[in-house]
């Protein structure tokens, strides 16, 4: 069988399912079902790309995954339990497939499990690493969440960011974009930005709070994705000022 007809093979299977067993993809305590083939996003080179998976017993009986690999250049299968594993009606089990391609394209790669197989797809790209806090903070892969803390409504609270150039060509950025209504930015960054071989580009976000609440929001580095988080807290009422009159002074006469 040709590469293109096992491809067409795969997208004819029905909805990823065996018995009770259910494949989902997991991601920030989010499930998304997965049909017959599933693009996961997109890789920097240097930078693996962990996706979470979970096979859910939708079933009322229990089920036994028997086996369950991926095959494909650039992905690896990890953190799974010893096979056969028994999974209970509403139970799980979860795993890694960690995408960690050695040059720019796009990688297909299918998931097995018992009878079943299921394709993902991903691109990797040659670009900047992000950092946080330049000079001490370690690079982030896409999906790191980026946490600006607490903040009391109507402060400005910044956090300092660089995009690095860590490849050995020059690599452009055309798109950096903040989302979320109290995150603003990026500041200082002129785009498109062509960044030489070693060179960085700091910039800066900031988060602005107008409630006491939680805030969410993102920042895209093209196409890839950084969760940001932060909180707002009430502003505190201001502390009353007690005065104490003192008593007029009498005529020492």
């Amino acid at each position: 069988m040709s590469a293109r007809q096992a491809v067409m093979a795969f997208l004819l299977l029905p909805a990823c399912a065996c018995a009770g067993l259910e494949l989902v993809q997991s991601e920030r305590g989010v499930e998304r079902r997965v049909s017959a083939l599933l693009d996961v996003g997109t890789a920097a080179l240097g930078e693996p790309l962990d996706l979470r998976f979970r096979l859910r017993n939708t079933g009322a009986a229990a089920e036994t995954v028997r086996t369950l690999t991926v095959s494909g250049t650039g992905y690896q299968l990890q953190g799974y339990p010893t096979l056969p594993y028994i999974v209970a009606p509403g139970a799980a089990l979860d795993f890694v497939v960690r995408f960690a391609p050695a040059a720019p394209g796009y990688y297909t790669a299918s998931i097995q499990f018992n009878h079943v197989a299921v394709l993902i797809r991903a691109s990797a790209v040659a670009a900047a690493s992000l950092s946080a806090d330049p000079g001490g903070g370690a690079f982030l892969a896409a999906g790191a969440e980026l946490d600006f803390g607490r903040a009391e409504s109507g402060s400005w609270v910044e956090r300092r960011f660089a995009l690095e150039n860590r490849g050995s060509r020059m690599v452009e950025i055309r798109k950096v974009e903040v989302r979320g209504a109290a995150f603003h930015g990026p500041m200082d960054l002129a785009l498109p930005l062509e960044l030489a071989a070693g060179a960085s580009a700091p910039f800066r976000i900031a988060f602005v709070p107008a409630a006491a609440r939680a805030e969410s929001g993102e920042l895209e580095i093209d196409g890839r994705i950084f969760p940001l988080r932060g909180v707002g807290l009430a502003i505190p009422p201001p502390r009353p000022l007690l005065e104490l009159s003192q008593p007029a002074p009498a005529s020492g006469a």
